[in-house]
């Protein structure tokens, strides 16, 4: 999988940087609720993917619920 996180490591600022960071999340969450669907995929698994810290993942969709319904 590509590392999608290199996308904000350029961003001017913290809101851009949040933006990139969300639509890297989402796009990469759809990825692996279709190889793994919804009851195997562990948010770890995503924030691994990512190269983020679970508690950032947290911060930005909540619940695996709200990320699933995203």
């Amino acid at each position: 999988m590509t590392p999608l996180y290199r996308r904000w490591k350029g961003a001017a600022n913290a809101r851009e940087r949040g933006r990139l960071r969300k639509e890297a999340i989402l796009e990469t969450a759809i990825q692996l609720f279709a190889r793994d669907g919804y009851a195997d995929l562990d948010l770890q698994k995503l924030a691994d993917a990512l190269a983020i810290g679970k508690g950032t993942l947290y911060r930005h969709v909540g619940s695996k619920e709200k990320l699933f319904l995203a």
